[in-house]
C-alpha cells in the first residue's frame, strides 16, 4: 500500500470542511466556509487547548421519517483536524473501504473535480438542468450507488430478481449510536493487536479512533451522527463485518454465495437473497452473530420479506404518482387546443387503421374552441377545485398502495419542481396565467410540507420561493412573497416540531424583508431556549430594528446562559461558534458583544501552568476570530440564497 501523503489543496480542504464534517440538516445560512482561512496557519490564540483535550459537539434534534433524530456539529478545531486525517490517510481510507464486494455505498476514489460555493454561484438558474455536472461536492467519489432510493430502480436489483425468489431486508439497530470506536482497530487488525498497541497513535486505526473520541467528549460508545466522516468510519467497520460474514457462511454452511444465497449492504441496511426462506433464516442467525463481535445487533421490528418481483409498495407507488402528476399538469396547464388538435391528428394518422371519426371530432372541437390557448384566469373556486382534486387523488393512490402521503411527500415535491419550473419558465404563458398556476402549486407545496415538515421538504419550499421570485416582475414578486409569508405564518402558528425547520422558516421570512416577516408572537417556540440555533435565529430576526430591542435582549440573555452551562466553554462547539458569530454580527453594539465575549474568555482555560489555569485573553480572541463567523449575516441577495440552496442540494447525503 502506498504511503505517499496527498497534499491537500485549498479547494480540497474546502471540500472536506463543507461536505465531510457537517450534518446536512443545519440552519440555511450556517456553514463553515470561513474555517478554510485557518487551514494553513496556526490558530495561535487557542494555544495547547486542543492538543490533548476532548471537545464537546453541539447536539440538536431533527424530525426524519416521522421520528426524532439527534445530530451533532463537531467543534470547529476538530473539524480542522479531520483535514489532517484525510491528508495523511486518504489512501488507507480507500483501501479499507474496498475490501468488501457486498457494500453498495463506499468511497471509490478522490473526486477529480470539486464544486466550491464560489463555483456554484456562477449557476444563474436553480432548475434541474443546471444541476447536471455538479455532483462532485464531496472529497470522495462514491459507488456503486450514491443514494439509497436508487437501489430499487437499478439493474442490480433486476439481476437479483433473475436469480432469487426472495429478498429479506434487515436493519442494524441504531448503528452509529452503538458503534464502539475501538472496533475500527479490530476491523483493520484484530482485537489482540488492538489491545497490545493502543498507544501507537501513528497507526491509522488508532489515529481515526482517537479523532472520533475527541470529537465526542472522549466517548468510546457511539459516534457523532450527521457528518460524512462518521459514515466512512462506520463503513470501514461494516466492511470487515461483510468479509467475516462471507467467510462464516462459506466455512460453516453448505451454502454457496452467488448461487444458493447472496447478500448486500447499504450502510446499515442489509439485503439477503435466496430461493429458500429457510436459507434466509439461517443467514439471519449468522448475521446476528457477526454483528455481536462489533457490539451491534439487528432491529427485528424493521425486518421484511419480499417475494419476487422485488418491488416495494413505495417503488410501485412512485411510478403511479409520476404518471398522475404528468397527466394532471398536462390536462390542466400544458395543452392548448391547437396542441391537442395536432396530437389527435398525429394519433389518427399513425394508427394501424386510419381513425376518421377521431380526426373529425378533433377538428370539430377545435373549431368550437377557435383553436386558442387555454384560459388560465382561474377563479378562486377553480383554484380550490384543482388543489382539492390533486390532494384527493394523491391520497387515494397512497391508500391503494397502503402508504402514507408523508412517506412520499419529498418525491412528489421533486416531480412538482420540474413541472412548475417548466411552466414558469415558458414563454407560452402570460404573467397572469403563471401567477394563477402558481397559486395552485403553492397550496400543494405547503400541504405536502405541513404533513411532513422535514429538512429536505423545507429546501423544496425555499427553492420554489426562489424560482418564483426569479420568474415574475416586481409587482408579482411582492405578491409571491406575501403568499409565502402567509403560508409560513399559518404553519408556524401551530407547529411544535424540531427547531431546525422552525428556525429556517423564520430566517426565510426575514430574508424576504420586514414586510413579509412573521409576527413576534411566533417566536415563542425559540424565545426561551438556551440553544445556539435558536439564539442566532432570534438575533437575525431582531437585526437593528428598535422595536425589537427588548426581544433582542432576551436572546442575548440566552446566549449568556449557553456559555454559563459549560465548565470550559472553549471546548464547546456550541459556545465557541456562538461567540464567533456574535462578535462578527453587525446587528449588535460593542457593549453587548463585550459582555458575552468576556464571560466566554473568563471561563475558557487555554492550558494549566504550574497548577494555575491560563485563561483566554478577550482582546486576543477578538483579534484572531475576526471573520470567523459560522452564521452568514447580511445574506440578503437572491443570488446568495440560490448559492446556499444549491450547495445544500448538491451535498453527498446517503
Amino acid at each position: 500500500m502506498s504511503k505517499k501523503i496527498h497534499k491537500i489543496k485549498s479547494t480540497e480542504a474546502e471540500s472536506i470542511l463543507s461536505s465531510e464534517v457537517l450534518p446536512f440538516e443545519t440552519l440555511i445560512f450556517f456553514d463553515n466556509r470561513n474555517l478554510i482561512n485557518f487551514f494553513n496557519e496556526e490558530v495561535s490564540f487557542l494555544g495547547k487547548a486542543f492538543r490533548k483535550e476532548f471537545t464537546i459537539a453541539y447536539d440538536y434534534k431533527i424530525k426524519q421519517n416521522g421520528k426524532i433524530r439527534a445530530l451533532s456539529i463537531m467543534h470547529p478545531m476538530t473539524q480542522l483536524s479531520f483535514v489532517e486525517l484525510y491528508r495523511k490517510y486518504y489512501n488507507q481510507i480507500l483501501y479499507h473501504t474496498s475490501i468488501s464486494k457486498h457494500s453498495l455505498r463506499k468511497p471509490i476514489a478522490i473526486s477529480k473535480t470539486y464544486y466550491t460555493p464560489k463555483m456554484i454561484q456562477k449557476i444563474k438558474r436553480i432548475d434541474d438542468e443546471n444541476l447536471e455536472g455538479y455532483e462532485n461536492t464531496s472529497f470522495f467519489r462514491y459507488g456503486p450507488m450514491r443514494l439509497a432510493h436508487k437501489i430499487y430502480d437499478s439493474e442490480f436489483l433486476l439481476e437479483m430478481e433473475t436469480s432469487y425468489k426472495y429478498m429479506k431486508k434487515m436493519d442494524i439497530s441504531k448503528c452509529f449510536y452503538n458503534i464502539y470506536t475501538h472496533s475500527i482497530v479490530w476491523a483493520i487488525h484484530d482485537k489482540n493487536y488492538a489491545k497490545n498497541n493502543t498507544g501507537i497513535n501513528d497507526l491509522f486505526g488508532n489515529f481515526f479512533d482517537k479523532k472520533m473520541q475527541n470529537s465526542n467528549h472522549n466517548e468510546t460508545n457511539g459516534i457523532l451522527v450527521g457528518p460524512e466522516v462518521s459514515r466512512i468510519f462506520a463503513e470501514i467497520i461494516l466492511q470487515k463485518f461483510d468479509v467475516n460474514l462471507a467467510l462464516n457462511i462459506e466455512s460453516n454452511c453448505s451454502l454457496k454465495i452467488g448461487s444458493d444465497i447472496d447478500f448486500y449492504r447499504y450502510m446499515d441496511d442489509i439485503l439477503v437473497f435466496s430461493n429458500k426462506i429457510e436459507n434466509l433464516d439461517l443467514i439471519k442467525d449468522i448475521i446476528s452473530d457477526e454483528l455481536s463481535f462489533f457490539k451491534l445487533h439487528l432491529n427485528n421490528s424493521k425486518e421484511s420479506l419480499i417475494e419476487r418481483p422485488f418491488c416495494t409498495n413505495l417503488s410501485s407507488l412512485k411510478v403511479k404518482i409520476s404518471e398522475f402528476i404528468n397527466n394532471f399538469v398536462k390536462d390542466n396547464f400544458q395543452k392548448s387546443n391547437l396542441e391537442k388538435l395536432i396530437d389527435n391528428i398525429d394519433y389518427a394518422l399513425n394508427k394501424d387503421r386510419f381513425d376518421f371519426e377521431l380526426l373529425k371530432k378533433s377538428i370539430k372541437t377545435s373549431k368550437r374552441n377557435k383553436i386558442i390557448d387555454k384560459d388560465f384566469n382561474f377563479s378562486v373556486k377553480k383554484i380550490d377545485k384543482l388543489y382539492i382534486k390533486f390532494i384527493s387523488d394523491i391520497r387515494a393512490l397512497c391508500s391503494l398502495y397502503e402508504m402514507k402521503v408523508e412517506e412520499i411527500s419529498y418525491y412528489i415535491l421533486k416531480i412538482l419542481d420540474k413541472k412548475i419550473f417548466e411552466i414558469l419558465r415558458s414563454v407560452r404563458y402570460s404573467e397572469n396565467d403563471k401567477f394563477n398556476i402558481f397559486n395552485i402549486f403553492v397550496r400543494i407545496y405547503f400541504y405536502l410540507f405541513k404533513i411532513n415538515p422535514e429538512y429536505k421538504n423545507f429546501l423544496c419550499i425555499a427553492r420554489f420561493l426562489l424560482f418564483s421570485i426569479d420568474c415574475f416582475s416586481e409587482n408579482f414578486k411582492r405578491d409571491v412573497k406575501k403568499i409565502f409569508s402567509i403560508q409560513i405564518g399559518n404553519f408556524l402558528k401551530d407547529y411544535n416540531g424540531d427547531d431546525v425547520v422552525y428556525c429556517n422558516l423564520v430566517i426565510l421570512t426575514s430574508w424576504m424583508g420586514k414586510k413579509y416577516e412573521i409576527n413576534e408572537d411566533y417566536l415563542k417556540n425559540i424565545l426561551n431556549k438556551n440553544d445556539y440555533f435558536c439564539v442566532i435565529t432570534g438575533i437575525n430576526y431582531c437585526r437593528n430594528i428598535k422595536a425589537r430591542n427588548s426581544l433582542k435582549i432576551k436572546f442575548l440573555e440566552n446566549a449568556l446562559n449557553i456559555i454559563e452551562k459549560y465548565e470550559n466553554p472553549l471546548l464547546s462547539s456550541e459556545a465557541l461558534m456562538l461567540c464567533c458569530d456574535i462578535y462578527n454580527c453587525n446587528y449588535l453594539d460593542k457593549m453587548d458583544k463585550n459582555i458575552i465575549i468576556e464571560l466566554f474568555c473568563n471561563k475558557s482555560i487555554l492550558h494549566v501552568n504550574k497548577g494555575m489555569p491560563i485563561y483566554l485573553n478577550p482582546e486576543t480572541f477578538k483579534n484572531k476570530s475576526k471573520g470567523l463567523n459560522f452564521f452568514q449575516w447580511n445574506t440578503g441577495k437572491i443570488a446568495d440564497l440560490k448559492k446556499i440552496v444549491l450547495s445544500k442540494q448538491l451535498l453527498n447525503v446517503y
